[in-house]
């Protein structure tokens, strides 16, 4: 499975154009946005976002679990949002475009752990797997994410 992890920015320059409806027919996305902030949006066009190669996500980038006073503050993610995105990739077969604010934590962690999954655990792809890992050098996977993912992905 071919998977790359992209900043929001990349989706913004691409909002309205033809070049956003090709990425959503040809792809599918994980668009992850945080619970407040200027991230809380989507960066696709409105009548786009029902697409269904288009999965929204919302959960802040917190690396440790919180204390429980300070749970109304942010937004974790959850086993079902990991099983929402296991359902939401399928088999596989089409290309997938991962994004968050910059790219690197949230996203990163997601990407990691289907590249894991698909390309080295589940179908062996030697070559997808090299794939991702050279051209998603630039990512530093959020640890609670990666961890919620897993233990998700071991249950199930």
């Amino acid at each position: 499975m071919i998977i790359r992890v992209l900043p929001r920015s990349f989706f913004e320059r691409i909002m309205g154009s033809f070049r956003e409806r090709e990425l959503l027919e040809s792809c599918k996305i994980i668009s992850i946005e945080s619970s407040s902030g200027s991230d809380t949006e989507p960066p696709f066009s409105p009548h786009l976002r029902a697409h269904r190669h288009l999965l929204c996500l919302v959960f802040d980038d917190v690396c440790n679990e919180p204390l429980p006073e300070d749970h109304d503050s942010c937004v974790l993610f959850t086993p079902s949002q990991a099983e929402q995105i296991m359902r939401f990739v399928d088999d596989g077969k089409l290309p997938l475009l991962i994004h968050c604010t910059a790219g690197i934590s949230r996203s990163g962690a997601i990407g990691d752990v289907l590249d894991w999954y698909f390309n080295c655990h589940v179908a062996r792809h030697p070559e997808d797997h090299q794939d991702f890992m050279q051209n998603n050098r630039h990512i530093l996977p959020n640890d609670l994410v990666h961890r919620v993912f897993l233990r998700f992905l071991r249950e199930v």
